[in-house]
Formats: structure tokens, sequence, C-alpha cells
């Protein structure tokens, strides 16, 4: 065994180099037109930047991470046809890059472009969104064209009241989406999807705020989310923001405070360090591990 104090402090400077570009997940939140860091501990907000202008008449209405990378939903009303795309936003700007229209959704009243909810599945490479429509269905999304392929219709198709707000994949790839009622202030219901089939189980009813977001950030093992609740002593709307238990469904408010509510919530996770870096760490214990044993014995 190796006890050279100098071996120890070497290896230790080697693998503090491999492991310096990682860094915890951030937590990214939305209100239609702008940007924002979340404090996991306290919920407190930095605003990033400004994403759309509401002279724009659009809005970013959800929000999801692909890799390191912020993909938002962007909504915009055309005539009698509500619309939706893709964007690209830079993380450290709030830039916005839009994509093609969303297209090919199947509905028995026309032709429309509109996901309401998306969630990206790293395990699978697969973009999911949502659509509220009059045929509820559950679709993949080409990240490129926009093209959207039906999956299947969501149990609760037939009850136009309810509506699909959220989604978000939590550990282990399942797919997560928090239910509210149309034209009320009633707590969300968290629901567990089959990506695959669009089935649909009830985990609990016991949100307790109005879910628009969900976003799970695998660093800490914590399954978030956004959206808005009424404060009792004034009535007003406010943003909220949650832990919430995927066993239950049961919330814990971990602020709130904004007017208005979170419309996206998205987790960068933690930066991968670099295989070069870890080659040169290991590289360099290799040497230190020789030079150990090539030290001619004391006499």
């Amino acid at each position: 065994m190796i006890h050279s104090p100098l071996f120890r402090a070497a290896a230790a400077a080697a693998l503090l180099g491999a492991t310096a570009q990682v860094s915890a997940g951030v937590v990214y939140a939305s209100n239609s037109n702008s940007l924002y860091t979340l404090n996991k501990v306290d919920g407190s907000a930095t605003l990033v930047g400004t994403m759309l202008t509401a002279a724009s008449g659009r809005a970013v209405i959800d929000m999801t991470a692909v890799g390191t990378t912020l993909y938002g939903l962007v909504q915009q009303q055309v005539g009698n046809v509500v619309q939706t795309n893709l964007a690209v936003i830079d993380a450290a700007t709030a830039t916005l890059t839009d994509l093609p229209l969303i297209n090919g959704i199947v509905t028995n009243s026309g032709p429309a472009r509109r996901i309401d909810a998306i969630a990206y599945d790293a395990a699978s490479g697969r973009m999911y969104g949502v659509n509220n429509g009059p045929d509820r269905s559950l679709y993949t999304l080409d990240l490129v064209t926009g093209a959207a392929t039906r999956i299947g219709a969501l149990p609760s198709v037939s009850d136009p009241n309810i509506q699909y707000r959220s989604l978000g994949f939590g550990a282990g790839g399942a797919l997560f989406a928090a239910l509210i009622t149309a034209g009320s202030n009633s707590a969300s219901q968290l629901v567990r999807l089959d990506p695959a089939t669009a089935a649909q189980t009830l985990v609990g009813s016991t949100l307790a705020d109005t879910i628009a977001d969900l976003a799970y950030d695998a660093d800490d093992g914590v399954f978030y989310g956004g959206g808005s609740r009424t404060e009792a002593s004034t009535g007003n709307t406010v943003t909220a923001f949650l832990s919430i238990n995927t066993l239950t469904g049961a919330a814990t408010e971990l602020s709130s405070g904004f007017a208005g509510g979170w419309n996206g919530l998205a987790v960068v996770p933690a930066a991968v360090p670099e295989p070069g870096t870890l080659l040169l760490a290991a590289l360099a214990i290799t040497g230190l591990l020789a030079g150990q044993r090539r030290k001619p014995m004391a006499p």
C-alpha cells in the first residue's frame, strides 16, 4: 500500500482536475416571455433575460432539457388556429431560436398544430407532447421537422374539462403528467403515463397547487413542479415551486411569491467531465504508481 503524502496529494489533485468541470444541475423557469434560474433551496428566482416580448403575441408555455440544451414550446394564435413550435433557448442569454411549426396532429375538427406540454426522454432520445384538443392524445415530436407521431388517445379524452398541463420524466424513465380541471382553481392530480401506449395510472390527487410543468433533477434525485396557487390573504395568483413525491403525489412547497405563475420548468443536468480530462487524470495516477514502485528500498 502506498502511504506517500506526495502521492496522495498528487492523486487528489488529478482527480480534482477530472471533476472540476462537473457542476450541480440548474433549474430554469419561464413565465411566458422571460427566463429565470431558481435556487433549489428557497426557490428564489434570478432573471436570465427576455425570450419574447408581449407585443409579439407569442408565449413560451412549456420547457424541457435535451441534454444540456433548453427547449421551449412556443404558442401563438393565428386567426382561429392555435399554433405551436419547438424552439432552442440559450440558457445564458435567453435568446430563442425557432424550429418548424409542429405538424401532423390528428383531429376530428380539422388541421391543428397545437401541443400543450412537452418532455424529453434522455434514455430513448425522444421528445413527447400532449394535445388538449378534442382528440386528446400523446405524441412523439421530431426535433428537426416538428412532425408529430400519435401514440394513442389519453384516457381522459371523454372529459373536455380535464387538461394535461405538464409532462415530465422522472427516475427510471417514468413519464408523469399533472392534470387540472379547466375553468377552476382545483388542485392538480399526478398521473403516470405509459410512453408506449398512453395508458394512464393515477398516482395521487394531493397536489395543492396548479402544476404547469414538471422536471426531474437527476443530480439530486428530486422531482420538481412549477405552477401557481392562489394567495389566501390577497386572492392573488402567485408562482409556486415544489418538490413532488412521485409515489404518492404529495407536494412540498419550496417557495412562492412572483405574480402570475411558472409556465415552464426544466433542469439542465450537471456537465460531464471531458474524456480527455479523465484520461489525463488516469495517466497521472498511473505514473505516480509506477514511480512509487520503482523507488528503491532504503538501506
